[in-house]
């Protein structure tokens, strides 16, 4: 007998937010390591007095961007994805689903104070064993979190080490920039076209383009044909 999911059987989910997550999940440490940066010596400014429309905490910013650039994660459009369906995202962010442009335009108006904190958080998370398994992609090649950093014993070695680091950063944040231009023109990763915002649009437009499929199937069988034919 195959075991068949049910979409429309009624679950009991976690009662909120915050019982999402387990207690030893790692996005609760991100969460309290960018509380404790000094934000005033950052000079990100908080602003909650602004008028206009309401804009997203630069914190909840902040983690969001730190959160997902630790695991190598360049595109602004991925990490949108991620506060629509990443249980851990939506955790960390209470909910908020900031928009891909957003979220690039954090990046760019606040690259120094990102910069800096990346640098904070990630000798943060060395010193207290918590970086193992997280990724910074430099020109394809990876450079672990971890660099042996907690098994050396020499102090100039992790002090190269953390040079490295710095410099890790500065070039995965200018991929970030260059993937963000790419990407300004394109639509966004959390809906699909117009064209096919229903199932009833979605299953006409299959069933076309298997009979698309299916000619040009017929039409290199026959051309298969003609040549062993010739």
């Amino acid at each position: 007998m195959l075991r068949i999911g049910n979409r429309r059987e009624k679950l009991l989910f976690p009662s909120s937010i915050e019982s999402s997550v387990t207690q030893s999940d790692p996005v609760r440490a991100y969460d309290l390591i960018v509380d404790s940066l000094d934000f005033d010596k950052l000079n990100l400014v908080i602003d909650s007095d602004k008028r206009g429309n309401p804009s997203y905490s630069p914190i909840a910013m902040l983690k969001l961007l730190i959160y997902a650039y630790s695991y190598g994660w360049r595109s602004s459009r991925k990490i949108e994805r991620a506060t629509h369906h990443n249980i851990s995202f939506i955790w960390l962010l209470g909910g908020l689903k900031p928009s891909y442009r957003t979220i690039a335009r954090f990046r760019r108006d606040n690259l120094d104070i990102l910069t800096n904190s990346l640098k904070q958080v990630t000798k943060m998370c060395i010193a207290l064993n918590l970086i193992e398994g997280n990724v910074f992609y430099q020109d394809g090649s990876k450079i672990r979190g971890n660099s042996s950093i907690n098994q050396t014993k020499s102090k100039k070695t992790i002090e190269e080490n953390l040079k490295q680091i710095d410099k890790d950063i500065k070039n995965f944040l200018k991929d970030v920039n260059s993937l963000d231009k790419l990407e300004e023109s394109k639509g966004s990763l959390i809906e699909v076209p117009t064209k096919l915002n229903s199932p009833e649009k979605m299953l006409e437009a299959i069933k076309n383009v298997k009979k698309e499929l299916i000619k040009k199937k017929s039409k290199n069988q026959m051309m298969k044909s003609k040549i062993i034919l010739n």
